[in-house]
């Protein structure tokens, strides 16, 4: 059986697409736990409605808590072999979890992986996280994929194995998805991912990511990777893979003081932030050891030696930079 999670708050203009979506699935061997997270709005009414509908959905109440802490709620309520993580303001295609189910159970898996749609007001998008067809990855691999985030955390466009949740989500607003994700990645066997996409997930304003404040949101990133990197300092793959986690280290160091050098506050706004990140690197003495590309070493002297001007390439490159194009898009959606 799969056990499908759901935090619920405020999502009452969308929930019953979501809800909807689920109960056409082909796959019919499911419970869904519905954890109103405090609502405000009609939420906890439209669950209460279709729990009176289908006695496969629990709905549970908890003090406003956030989305983590919401999904361990669930997770406890539950009692599938398999988790799957919906959002409620999305929705998934009927064949959905038919398809990861079919998959993860015939390859024995711990975590099978899809691609997935972004849904504008005025267009689609196919997003391809992963390969065309079927690829399988053992447990290095599958965390290298994940940890260097070549595999994104979005929870709704995979289904784990139960024994794989090892680690409870962070009580956390935002990028618990992300630390938990890099967690479990440490205790994968087997991962199989699947090149199509069956998630449709709405871009609209009222959406926590487009909630966040363009700072505070860097720093709680850097918050979340370092939480990621010192459990990664705690496994054996540590030493094992040094090289690997050096890099990564300092390709994300690097990358986010871009992004945030890339934001429209102030550069005396930004400047106590990138001498977070020039702190970090500068504690990092290993870095000679991995195989960084000229262009982040540049960007990393930059950094270090001369803020400003690191902070005006930034700005200046950003127009050729095909990520922030993206992201731009994203962060400027209207409401749905």
């Amino acid at each position: 059986m799969i056990s499908i999670i759901m935090p619920v708050y405020n999502s009452g203009l969308h929930l019953r697409d979501m809800l909807d979506s689920i109960l056409s699935q082909t796959f019919k061997d499911w419970e869904m736990v519905l954890v109103d997270d405090s609502s405000t709005d009609n939420s906890l009414d439209i669950c209460k409605e279709y729990a009176n509908k289908d006695e496969r959905i629990k709905v549970i109440q908890q003090k406003n808590s956030g989305p983590g802490v919401a999904r361990n709620t669930g997770i406890n309520n539950s009692k599938g072999d398999y988790i799957y993580f919906a959002d409620s303001d999305d929705w998934m295609d009927k064949q959905m979890l038919e398809t990861l189910y079919n998959v993860i159970t015939k390859y024995q898996a711990d975590i099978v992986v899809s691609n997935y749609w972004e849904e504008y007001e005025d267009a689609t998008r196919l997003i391809k996280k992963v390969d065309k067809g079927i690829n399988i990855y053992d447990s290095t691999e599958s965390m290298k994929l994940i940890m260097s985030n070549r595999i994104a955390s979005c929870l709704w466009s995979m289904l784990f194995k139960r024994t794989l949740i090892t680690e409870p989500f962070p009580n956390k607003y935002l990028y618990e998805d992300y630390i938990a994700l890099g967690k479990w990645s440490f205790h994968i066997h087997k991962m199989v991912t699947i090149g199509k996409a069956f998630y449709h997930y709405r871009q609209h304003k009222n959406s926590l990511i487009h909630k966040r404040d363009e700072v505070k949101s860097k720093i709680t990133y850097l918050n979340a990777f370092m939480e990621r990197w010192k459990y990664a300092q705690s496994t054996v793959y540590f030493n094992k893979e040094f090289d690997f986690f050096i890099k990564e280290y300092v390709n994300f160091l690097i990358s986010n003081a871009r992004d945030t050098a890339r934001t429209s506050v102030s550069f005396e706004e930004i400047k106590p932030i990138l001498e977070k990140y020039a702190e970090l690197l500068s504690q990092q003495k290993d870095i000679s050891r991995a195989n960084v590309p000229i262009k982040t070493l540049f960007r990393k002297y930059l950094l270090l030696h001369h803020k400003s001007v690191f902070t005006k390439l930034m700005k200046l490159t950003a127009h050729v930079s095909k990520g922030y194009q993206k992201n731009l898009r994203r962060d400027t959606v209207q409401n749905s």
